[in-house]
């Protein structure tokens, strides 16, 4: 019969990717015949299976409330415990705002870092999701009309990390029948032709979109996809062993091809630890500098070429990569023209900082987001300080902290219009061995 398929294809997929009944697994539940297909499967070949259905709040309260009383009753049925996670009402939303990648992008961002959190709750050690083989053509297609590169071809893997899709050998006719004796739910917004998948769904349904692709065909164009991932895979491991504080001859990129290329500089960019969007037409900008002596800059990074190398650094980078000992030394160099000088004598200049105590363990750092200082009347965090101060928003990257082993002591920012304040355990003091803290530029001291 048809519904054993089901079984059978769930059974060789475990057995194939050694994943043992003492392994646990959480299922990404939605409530639709797919999902409840695979916990059935699961629940049958006596797997310890935890469903989780995530409330993206993005349909009507009633129809939500309705879909997640079937879901607990479906669950109860197989025997298990459906964990339910609730996102905000807009947080998908402002999450699209600030990616800019659409709706459906944006919930499947969130979906899975939810889903990653809750298989750490739960101990459990793979994510299953039950994606099919008509979800598997369906993103071949949209990837080729969006004519994305090879790469992206191979489309849904069948694993993926922890991540495990044992239904997607299956047709959607296999999977109604294994759940004929289940109502299960419908998502209401898949019959919305204004997402992507639900539109290119439709067009396949009725002919409106014609499918070119025997399903043979289409697994050799996934394999070809595959075995150019490993090749370009091989040579962004080549290119990246040829970087030279932060740069590489030119010489090495002719010799790759451009996926390869592509992903090496999307590669540079998150090693920057920029936590931010890379988009592909800026990454192809970057490729222009191959063949010409150009600059490429965003807000966020610089990519510049001579006749020979490609350099590439971070913009409004903080001022120092390291922490810096500033006892019995007297100058650091901190920020491009900037240096820190120490000297152990009392000066009443103004703009000086003294602290009472003569120390042992003295650093010199640039500040971070959480960095407070204990002043007398409050403690407060650096960055509302240099706002109340109004420093430039360019040049707070440039104020200083001195720290011993336990705290900040002191914040230098007077040379960037700010002010020099010490913590509340080291008053200004005058006449005990203090220490004088100033900024100077290189060009000062040169003259």
């Amino acid at each position: 019969m048809v519904h054993t398929d089901v079984i059978k294809a769930t059974k060789a997929y475990l057995k194939k990717y050694n994943i043992n009944k003492d392994d646990n697994i959480l299922l990404a539940f939605s409530g639709g015949k797919d999902s409840l297909a695979l916990l059935k499967a699961l629940s049958v070949l006596k797997y310890k299976v935890f469903p989780v259905y995530i409330n993206h709040n993005l349909r009507s309260k009633n129809e939500l409330e309705k879909e997640m009383e079937l879901n607990k009753s479906n669950c109860k049925k197989l025997d298990v415990i459906l964990t339910i996670v609730n996102i905000g009402e807009n947080e998908i939303y402002n999450l699209e705002k600030r990616r800019n990648r659409g709706i459906e992008d944006s919930a499947r961002y969130l979906r899975y870092s939810i889903l990653e959190e809750q298989r750490k709750k739960l101990n459990c050690k793979y994510i299953a999701t039950a994606h099919t083989l008509s979800d598997f053509r369906e993103t071949v297609l949209i990837r080729l009309k969006r004519k994305e590169n090879f790469i992206s071809l191979q489309s849904i893997n069948a694993k993926k990390g922890n991540i495990i899709r044992p239904l997607l050998t299956l047709e959607s006719n296999q999977i109604l029948e294994f759940v004929s004796d289940y109502t299960f739910s419908n998502d209401s917004t898949n019959n919305s032709l204004s997402y992507t998948r639900n539109l290119v769904r439709h067009q396949l349904k009725t002919n409106k979109l014609n499918w070119n692709f025997q399903d043979i065909q289409l697994a050799a164009l996934v394999k070809r996809a595959k075995l150019h991932r490993i090749k370009v895979n091989d040579e962004v491991d080549f290119l990246l062993s040829k970087i030279n504080q932060n740069s590489i001859e030119k010489k090495y990129l002719d010799n790759v091809c451009t996926n390869s290329r592509i992903m090496f500089y999307q590669k540079i960019i998150k090693n920057m630890g920029l936590n931010i969007l890379i988009r592909t037409k800026n990454l192809l900008y970057i490729d222009t500098l191959r063949k010409q002596s150009n600059k490429v800059q965003t807000k966020n990074y610089t990519f510049t070429s001579d006749d020979k190398v490609l350099r590439w650094e971070e913009n409004n980078k903080n001022i120092i990569n390291y922490f810096f000992s500033v006892v019995d030394k007297p100058k650091i160099l901190l920020y491009y023209n900037m240096s820190l000088f120490v000297s152990k004598y009392d000066n009443k200049e103004t703009n000086n900082i003294y602290l009472e105590d003569k120390f042992d363990f003295l650093i010199a750092r640039s500040y971070l987001p959480e960095d407070k200082i204990e002043l007398e009347n409050r403690t407060v965090l650096i960055s509302k300080l240099l706002k109340d101060w109004k420093v430039d928003k360019d040049k707070r990257k440039e104020c200083v902290l001195l720290c011993d082993n336990t705290e900040v002591v002191a914040v230098i920012a007077s040379h960037i219009g700010g002010y020099n304040r010490v913590s509340k355990k080291n008053k200004i003091n005058k006449t005990i061995d203090s220490i004088r803290c100033n900024m100077y530029s290189i060009r000062e001291e040169i003259k």
